[in-house]
């Protein structure tokens, strides 16, 4: 029977090597991502949210005025209908625009 072209101290350190080498690369590649999932344990990934109960929502689109039931719009705000293009079936999107910065 030939011997092993390589010898299993050889192949241990080789596959050690490779595992090494894909843990760095991916905690390189991750750094970021796993800073701010380790600060936000807390729920803020970090940073300060802008409201202190109701975190970083949306402005409501419109508020109801309990007494009359009317219905005030939000001023800075629009409202635009389209059509989604990510399959074939081209399902309809309501989208909210806001007027002050132009995003959706």
């Amino acid at each position: 029977m030939a011997k092993s072209a390589q010898d299993p101290s050889r192949r241990r350190f080789l596959k050690g090597a490779a595992a090494a080498g894909g843990a760095a690369t991916f905690a390189v590649g991750y750094a970021d991502p796993l800073a701010k999932m380790a600060k936000g344990l807390s729920g803020s990934a970090g940073e300060k949210p802008k409201h202190n109960i109701h975190g970083n929502s949306l402005t409501p689109e419109y508020r109801v005025d309990l007494a009359t039931g009317e219905l005030t719009l939000t001023p800075d705000q629009r409202t635009a209908f389209t059509i989604c293009y990510g399959c074939t079936t081209l399902c309809g999107v309501r989208v909210r625009i806001d007027d002050t910065r132009g995003e959706v």
